[in-house]
């Protein structure tokens, strides 16, 4: 290929004056939202996984406002452990049904309407503090919220809103999850596609022992992927297009990447990130890259 300069009219971010300031995740290394899919066999260590990753994010998703929720039928003693450290920050729902999620979604709709209230009042009073003339309106709304001497404001962040993330388990066979065309599977999708946006602002897992079943729009949407040994080969074969860029294009590559994590036999996953940073990792800690003459070259000699 051949690359001609024409002239200098170029691209860049565009800065908006209310952005919000969302914190770095340490298991990424960036500040997107995680859409993240956990698939592995029967014991494989998945809901260890992610019960793992929100202790190590609890300054994000376990303080103040932000709160994890954990939808499964399956709740077993490791997540109601989790519950008792922090039963403030940690909810449990029962089932993945429509119902179950309208609630879910209308409660964290509710707490980001919420902190644009506190927001809002936040904004007046530091104008206030700074001696800057208020209108009558603006004046009133400070009086009414005590001059911000309330409880609202103990630990009120007004660097973003509240961060939720929403982990569902052992719920693959449900219709929102698995079925795009059901009434179901368009509710989730709908909020799954706006989950970094306003009114959501949230961090969603799915963990499944068969990754098929999962829609295919969420598959392809996903920015975090964890993947531990299966059994089946032809689904692993399967679902290489949809990540094949992360393993220098090659099968070979990817089939060597598991059939290393099953010989390591230590509940080891494959971890895939693609989002403003990409990697390819062993567990969280060991980066994966391909040379030209070698199937794996990475820190750990494979």
């Amino acid at each position: 290929m051949k690359f001609d300069k024409i002239n200098n009219l170029k691209t860049g971010e565009i800065k908006t004056p209310n952005g919000y300031k969302f914190p770095t995740y340490k298991t990424t290394g960036d500040s997107s939202f995680l859409l993240g899919l956990i698939c592995g066999n029967r014991n494989a260590g998945k809901s260890s996984l992610i019960l793992n990753m929100i202790q190590i994010e609890k300054d994000i998703m376990l303080k103040g406002a932000n709160k994890v929720i954990y939808i499964s039928p399956t709740i077993d003693d490791k997540v109601m452990k989790v519950q008792e450290m922090f039963p403030d920050n940690f909810e449990i729902v029962d089932e993945l049904t429509r119902a179950k999620l309208v609630k879910v979604f209308d409660k964290i709709e509710s707490a980001i309407e919420e902190w644009k209230e506190l927001y809002h009042v936040s904004k007046i009073l530091k104008k206030y503090k700074k001696g800057q003339v208020l209108t009558d309106d603006e004046l009133e709304l400070l009086e009414m919220n005590n001059f911000g001497e309330t409880k609202a404001f103990e630990n009120f962040n007004a660097a973003h809103p509240p961060i939720h993330t929403i982990i569902v388990d052992d719920s693959a066979c449900s219709p929102c999850v698995s079925n795009g065309m059901s009434k179901d599977g368009r509710y989730f999708l709908s909020k799954i596609i706006k989950h970094r946006h306003h009114p959501i602002y949230s961090n969603i897992f799915i963990l499944t022992q068969h990754a098929k079943l999962v829609m295919k729009q969420i598959r392809v949407n996903c920015n975090l992927i964890c993947m531990f040994p299966m059994r089946d080969q032809s689904v692993l074969k399967s679902l290489y297009d949809e990540f094949s860029t992360l393993f220098g294009g090659k099968m070979e590559n990817y089939m060597n990447c598991f059939a290393e994590i099953e010989r390591r036999a230590n509940h080891s996953f494959l971890f895939l990130y693609w989002d403003k940073l990409k990697f390819l990792r062993i567990g969280l800690d060991e980066n994966v890259s391909f040379g030209p003459d070698e199937n794996i070259d990475s820190k750990t000699t494979i």
